[in-house]
């Protein structure tokens, strides 16, 4: 919790020993017990230009979209792990002021699902963007450190930028959501069985639901921020893509890889590939005409949403 809202909240009862974890709102709580949780906080007041507050109807939202995705996982047989949310509670902090009033947390589970269940509990979980320090502490280092007989640009490819994109890509194609692809939203772990790298995804409230995919239609698709027609979905896709996946994923990791290793170039021509063929097996209409570029991007020319969308709907740029 930011230090200047802290008076905010000490009309609540009760403390809770936490600490701060890679997103802003969302704590790790340690009781002693045997079973420790994260919980999100609520900020009822304006951060920057955004209001951000947590509300009662939003958690609801999350926890069906994120049983969905749960759900969603076992039955596409995708290879994506998800922090599945099960049960949050609330309180009207401040009266007469409606959902903005409210203090609402999320509970997390501690441990990501696969489609074959809850993963065996790894010895370390890192944001993503813990890869993208200047200096490694020994955990990152370790989870860093190609296995015996593998390059860096291999080890980093197949563990991270690979099964990223897919996941991102099948999130869209196959799920029917729009994610919100940035390093505070994916986890690293490595698997205890295999010893692998994995990443994990969280926070259900960031996707968007895109109400016109077949998997989507049918169901409760009021879970969150629907998108509703195709030029809705160029949008989104476009903030998405553009604004989050390339340029606080793709790119800064890429660039810390050179500054490591001489094989940048190479992720960055593996990158654009499999992006290539994602993008020609979707069932969305990405536009043609006048797709931005950015030399720094590792997503060739041609593949990228137009940059109008960008600055006049979304405010990204």
């Amino acid at each position: 919790m930011k230090p200047d809202y802290l008076d905010q909240y000490r009309q609540s009862d009760g403390d809770l020993r936490c600490v701060a974890s890679a997103a802003p709102r969302t704590m790790f709580v340690s009781l002693n017990s045997p079973e420790p949780y994260f919980v999100k906080l609520s900020y009822p007041m304006v951060l920057g230009r955004f209001s951000s507050p947590l509300t009662l109807r939003k958690a609801k939202d999350s926890l069906g979209l994120s049983e969905y995705i749960k759900q969603t996982l076992i039955d596409c047989d995708a290879e994506i792990s998800w922090f599945q949310e099960t049960g949050f509670v609330s309180a009207d902090l401040f009266e007469g002021i409606g959902p903005i009033g409210q203090s609402v947390c999320i509970f997390r589970n501690l441990l990501p699902d696969t489609k074959n269940g809850t993963v065996e509990m790894p010895d370390a979980i890192v944001p993503l963007f813990s890869l993208m320090a200047r200096d490694y502490s020994p955990i990152v280092a370790d989870f860093i450190e190609p296995p015996a007989g593998k390059s860096l640009v291999d080890h980093i490819w197949e563990s991270v930028l690979l099964p990223l994109i897919d996941s991102v890509f099948l999130f869209i194609s196959e799920f029917g959501l729009i994610p919100e692809p940035h390093a505070q939203n994916v986890v690293l772990y490595k698997d205890r069985v295999s010893g692998e790298l994995k990443i994990a995804w969280r926070d259900a409230l960031s996707f968007k639901i895109l109400s016109r995919h077949e998997r989507i239609a049918g169901i409760n698709s009021s879970w969150g921020r629907t998108v509703d027609d195709p030029e809705n979905e160029v949008v989104e896709l476009s903030c998405s893509l553009d604004g989050m996946f390339d340029e606080y994923i793709l790119v800064p990791l890429i660039t810390k890889v050179r500054s490591l290793s001489d094989g940048s170039a190479e992720l960055r021509h593996r990158t654009r590939a499999v992006i290539r063929d994602w993008i020609g097996t979707s069932k969305l209409e990405f536009p043609v005409d006048g797709w931005y570029n950015r030399d720094s991007s590792p997503i060739e020319p041609g593949q990228k949403l137009k940059p109008d969308f960008i600055r006049g709907r979304s405010g990204i740029r």
